[in-house]
């Protein structure tokens, strides 16, 4: 446990080295001399700015999970990807299928914006992403962006954004296949065909897993009886196609679809009878530009989302939801020169809720949004955001963002940022009533408002490299339940502050071997100074590879995460510590033939019993085997 002193200077020291390295890059970029781009051949991330941009030249904390990463580790859900990310911590609730939560840098749950292919994600009907559902065939990358990106995206980003990127078509027509086995019943299937002819490409893929799984109960609280296992089936499909019109337009279509049925454990212990079912949709239809060699690149796209989801108890319905989203934006992306960009654009968004036959509201809004990105020096970065967000039932809110980034010499960066975001209320916030229950809604809800900062650096040295970026969050008028004379009620009660830090080590030799460790810090605490439920003080993790030979690799990763307080699962209203656990994943992957891998892997090797929620089993040791199909398996 740390102390208070060494948390102090943790925590406050860098708030010093925020204004210095601030200061000391706008400083730079006034003074320095005008020279050229040197940074055209670094890896592109178009999240944290809604433009290609040079990882190198992006302010804040980003990580970037390849198709590579995502083979070598052989993750297959999302949470799994997302388990090691520093800044992240995911709290799963049980085995494939049980309610997921992430937490970035310690904000709230429904306050990180999921995209897939710039499509949002969230259910309409609470405005959280269903990382339960969500599963990993077909990725291209995972790009994820820390800090507030209001200025960007809008409402929901203020802890960061999750950009789930699917793979384009591209060289001859393929055909790719995995089928695996194990534990828990598990049996999973995934088929993707994808290519290109002349000015057309197209990639698409079916999946389907199903699983008996485990308990989500823990012995403790099965009250002397058996295991009653929750069991978990997904299937899924995609479709992601484009039409290269001209050189300077192309058309774009992606679909993705998937149904889903999860048993899980409701009320204080074991429940046989609680499930839930539903379905969920999403469609894009992009137009992109690209004309006066660059200069003007402007896009237009369409976009739909729809999710139902139904509770079951036994064969009575306990609930039901549909969510649908309907979106439609204008892009443009200025180059007058290459020192200078300007995006610019425009988006209306109009969101539909129905709940149990009789329950249904809308909401519209419409947004103006801004971001411009100067390099004066070939080593200083400078990038501003400006938003305003006029939703119809509640005032404008305005978000923005300043960065910079100063690479004073090659292998060295550092940067600061500064931001404001928000997250408006959902439509069950403040339309939902559940009678029953005396639970009112409250339609006079304000936005969720936040103010951020923080500022690091990086260090790359041949095979090593280090870093270390400081933030803090203050969020104000959070959402809470109130009591008053006819029931319960939401109000804009609480606020937060949230301070930590996150830090790397890695040793990337051009030989077979890598490592890379991570460290986070995070003190998340709410206005009467208690901890928030869900968020450890301390986490780390540590990833190893190894390839002993072409067509053969290893991959260890080590997960910690520290004690932290939670909800009693059993004791309404009470706060319980939870303890810190350590989980194991090993992954082995070995070319058996041209075009065909043997996939074997062990989640939580060591069979560490853990509650990553208060009163819910973690997943105990899980082996899986299987075989990959296609082009280098």
């Amino acid at each position: 446990m740390l102390s208070g002193a060494l948390r102090g200077v943790l925590f406050a020291a860098p708030r010093a080295v925020f204004h210095a390295v601030l200061f000391a890059a706008l400083l730079a970029a006034l003074s320095a001399r005008a020279g050229g781009d040197s940074d055209s051949a670094e890896r592109l991330v178009i999240t944290a700015t809604r433009m290609p941009t040079p990882l190198a030249r992006v302010a804040g904390g980003v990580t970037v999970i390849t198709a590579a990463d995502i083979a070598r580790r052989q993750y297959r859900e999302l949470s799994a990807a997302l388990a090691g990310v520093p800044g992240l911590h995911v709290a799963r609730t049980g085995v494939a299928g049980a309610q997921t939560s992430v937490f970035v840098r310690g904000a709230e749950s429904d306050h990180v914006l999921v995209l897939v292919d710039g499509v949002k994600m969230t259910d309409p009907s609470g405005d959280l992403f269903a990382f339960a559902d969500f599963r990993l065939d077909r990725v291209e990358r995972i790009e994820i962006v820390r800090g507030p990106h209001s200025a960007q995206y809008g409402s929901e980003a203020i802890g960061g954004v999750i950009h789930i990127i699917t793979k384009r078509g591209a060289g001859k027509p393929s055909l790719r296949a995995r089928t695996e086995a194990g534990s828990f019943g598990a049996e999973d299937i995934a088929l993707e065909a994808s290519g290109a002819a002349g000015a057309l490409d197209w990639s698409a893929n079916v999946s389907r897993f199903a699983a008996d799984g485990e308990s989500h109960t823990p012995r403790r609280l099965r009250g002397g009886g058996g295991e009653e296992r929750d069991g978990y089936k997904r299937s899924a499909a995609g479709l992601k196609a484009g039409w290269q019109i001209t050189d300077a337009a192309r058309l774009s279509l992606t679909h993705h679809y998937s149904d889903f049925d999860a048993e899980y454990d409701s009320g204080p212990g074991e429940n046989a009878a609680s499930a839930r079912n539903g379905r969920e949709h999403a469609t894009s239809l992009r137009l992109d530009g690209d004309y006066f060699g660059g200069l003007w690149q402007p896009g237009w796209s369409a976009a739909s989302f729809s999710r139902r989801e139904t509770n079951r108890e036994g064969a009575a319905r306990t609930g039901r939801t549909d969510g649908r989203r309907f979106q439609v934006a204008w892009r443009n992306l200025f180059v007058p020169g290459p020192r200078f960009r300007l995006l610019a654009g425009a988006e209306t968004k109009l969101e539909k809720l129905r709940a149990d036959g009789d329950f249904s509201r809308s909401a519209r809004s419409r947004a103006l949004h801004a971001q411009i990105e100067w390099t004066p020096a070939d080593d200083v970065t400078i990038g501003a955001g400006w938003r305003n967000e006029d939703p119809d039932d509640f005032g404008s809110e305005r978000s923005h963002n300043l960065s910079a980034v100063y690479a004073p010499r090659p292998g060295w960066r550092f940067h600061a940022a500064l931001g404001a975001g928000f997250k408006a209320p959902s439509l069950s916030d403040r339309f939902r009533d559940f009678p029953a229950f005396s639970f009112f809604a409250n339609p006079d809800l304000k936005p969720e408002t936040s103010r951020s900062r923080e500022a690091g650096f990086d260090w790359q040295a041949g095979a090593y490299g280090a870093g270390a970026t400081w933030f803090r969050n203050r969020t104000r008028d959070l959402i809470g339940s109130v009591t008053t004379p006819s029931g319960r009620t939401l109000a804009n009660i609480n606020r937060a502050t949230i301070e930590g830090l996150e830090s790397y080590l890695q040793w990337r030799p051009a030989g077979a071997f890598g490592a890379r460790v991570d460290y986070t810090l995070t003190s998340a605490k709410d206005g009467s100074r208690q901890r928030l439920l869900r968020r450890p003080l301390r986490q780390a993790s540590l990833d190893l590879s190894w390839r002993p030979r072409p067509g053969t690799s290893l991959n260890l990763q080590w997960n910690y995460t520290g004690p932290f307080t939670d909800g009693d699962r059993v004791v309404f209203n009470t706060r319980v510590r939870e303890g810190g656990y350590s989980i194991f994943n090993l992954a082995a992957r070995h070319r058996l033939h041209d075009g065909v891998d043997l996939l074997v892997r062990a989640e939580n090797l060591f069979n560490k019993r853990h509650e990553p929620a208060s009163g819910f089993a973690g997943p105990g040791a899980a082996w899986y085997a299987g075989l990959s199909f296609g082009p280098n398996g």
